[in-house]
């Protein structure tokens, strides 16, 4: 009679000590149980919590898992792998001693890691999160969040970061002034519109390409070796302060010059679909080099031959070791217009005949002066390079034929009183020769009528 008293005893003894977590997914309790961290009864949705407090390390990967339920009984873990599952938020609050989550190629939206202050490495990328708070995890040195649907980004608490990874997503701005350790960063495809990485020293890596920059600062990034900032808006570029830079992908700006010959270690340079005037690549290597479609006549490599042979250019580009700006002051003159022949420069006409002869508004590759003189034109010439070339043409003689024929002038109210040469001789019209016509009102003019 005393037995039953002694058994039921034993019963809530063993009960007390062996509490229980709640496990709702059927797929995640079926792999705590395979793996001898259950109660024992497969499918009851319950493991045994003492099983499971003292797991440093659990990897639940690719197991169609939706919900992680009951991952606060893991008081004890550091490393959580659980990617590629159906998951749809994550929260981690109660598991403090966490310093590596891998969580990505899942369906969260939200992911709470805010009590994981030993957090060094957090994948949570291909997934849809609208937010993410990483402002507490100040040891955190790897994020990757990329692919995703954040608009905003906050790394400003995240000294020690090395890798941040945020491209494919929709960030107006992220501020990484702060993360000094920086090394690998990767924020292509956003809507960027600036970028400051003026304070990240030890950057290697900078994938900006496809946002809104108008601006890079990049003279600051000293051990910069990968550059992928095509697809922007970029009018200015200086990269002489990057001698370890080995592939820089700057095509699809707004850039006007380039000087790439203080990047000895370059060796693919993609450049085209901008404005370049200029652009030096003669750093010692013979580049893969893509220039096209650009407004270049000249580029400087090491070799000519090869690059002749192996880039992609304009059919106006040639090559050369150094190229040399030169300039024509020539000047082609008909009757009545002079034209400068040498194009793609700035033009100022002058009039000879006239101290400090500047002729206000004539300022276009062609002229017509609207008296007879002599007159001339500044060229100025730029390579974009920072050479300057200007020169004065020689001044050439314009004759103003301001009648059409004599008999024209004879119907005229003022009649053609007499033709004379240039001696004061009476004379006939003579078509290409410089007559004087005295009218009868007294008006002398100098008249040069060309014919053929």
């Amino acid at each position: 009679m005393k037995l039953l008293p002694l058994l039921l005893l034993l019963v809530v003894s063993t009960n007390i000590n062996a509490q229980q977590t709640y496990v709702p997914d059927n797929n995640f309790e079926a792999f705590l149980e395979s793996s001898g961290m259950g109660n024992g009864i497969p499918g009851d949705n319950y493991v045994t919590t003492a099983n499971i407090s003292g797991v440093t390390s659990l990897g639940v990967w690719n197991l169609n898992i939706a919900d992680l339920t009951g991952i606060d009984g893991f008081t004890s873990l550091t490393s959580l792998f659980c990617y590629t599952n159906n998951l749809t938020t994550l929260d981690l609050s109660s598991n403090f001693a966490l310093t590596d989550v891998r969580c990505y190629s899942n369906q969260l939206t939200s992911i709470n890691v805010s009590n994981c202050t030993a957090l060094s490495t957090l994948l949570c990328y291909d997934n849809p999160l609208l937010s993410l708070d990483v402002t507490n995890n100040t040891n955190l040195l790897d994020l990757r969040c990329n692919n995703s649907s954040l608009t905003s980004l906050d790394v400003t608490m995240n000294p020690a970061l090395s890798v941040l990874f945020c491209y494919n997503s929709f960030l107006t701005a992220i501020d990484v002034t702060q993360n000094s350790n920086l090394t690998n960063f990767r924020c292509f495809n956003n809507n960027l519109t600036a970028l400051n990485v003026t304070q990240n020293a030890n950057m290697s890596t900078l994938f900006c390409y496809d946002n809104q920059l108008a601006a890079l600062d990049v003279t600051q990034n000293s051990a910069l070796a990968l550059l992928f900032c095509f697809d922007n808006q970029i009018t200015e570029l200086d990269v002489t302060q990057n001698g370890g830079l080995m592939d820089l992908r700057c095509n699809d700006n707004l850039l006007t010059s380039l000087d790439a010959s203080q990047n000895p270690l370059l060796t693919l340079l993609w450049c085209y679909d901008n404005q370049l005037t200029c652009l030096n690549a003669n750093n010692g290597q013979n580049l893969t080099l893509d220039c096209t479609n650009n407004q270049l006549t000249c580029v400087e490599v090491v070799y000519p031959p090869y690059a002749a042979a192996n880039a992609s250019f304009d059919a106006s580009v040639t090559f050369d070791v150094v190229c040399e700006v030169t300039m024509n002051n020539d000047v082609i003159s008909t009757p009545t217009t002079l034209t400068a022949e040498q194009n793609n420069a700035t033009y100022q006409w002058i009039d000879c005949d006239v101290l400090d002869g500047v002729i206000s508004g004539a300022a276009d590759q062609s002229y017509s002066p609207v008296s007879t003189g002599y007159y001339a034109v500044i060229i100025t010439l730029a390579d974009g390079c920072g050479t300057t070339l200007i020169d004065t043409s020689s001044c050439h003689l314009v004759y103003i034929d301001e009648t059409s024929s004599l008999d024209e002038l004879q119907t005229e109210q003022v009649k053609l009183a007499k033709i004379t040469d240039l001696m004061g001789r009476d004379t006939e019209f003579k078509p290409n020769t410089p007559l004087i016509y005295i009218y009868s009102d007294g008006t002398i003019k100098k008249v040069f009528t060309l014919e053929d």
